[in-house]
C-alpha cells in the first residue's frame, strides 16, 4: 500500500487490507470524487466489505480511509471514527 496520502476536500482516499476470513484477505486502494461510482464485480469479491470499511461498519485490518481532510481510520496512527 502507498504512503501517506491527503484527499483534497472533496475527495474519498481508501486504501485498506481487510481478511475477514481466513479463506479472503482483500486489499484495495482507491480515490474517489464526488459523483456517481460504481462497485462491480463477481459474487464473493469483496464488494460488500469494501462499502463495510468505508461506511465504518467493518474495521479493516489496517489501511487508512480518508474524506476530505478528515482521517477516519489510520491503523498506524490508532485512528477509528466510528460512523
Amino acid at each position: 500500500m502507498s504512503g501517506k496520502v491527503t484527499a483534497t476536500p472533496t475527495t474519498l482516499y481508501a486504501s485498506v487490507r481487510s481478511a475477514p476470513s481466513k479463506a479472503f484477505e482483500l486489499q484495495v486502494e482507491l480515490t474517489l470524487s464526488p459523483g456517481i461510482t460504481i462497485l462491480f464485480g463477481p459474487s464473493g469479491a469483496g464488494k460488500t466489505t469494501v462499502l463495510d470499511c468505508l461506511a465504518g461498519l467493518s474495521r479493516p485490518d489496517s489501511g487508512r480511509i480518508v474524506v476530505g481532510e478528515q482521517t477516519l481510520f489510520d491503523d498506524e496512527q490508532r485512528i477509528d471514527v466510528p460512523p
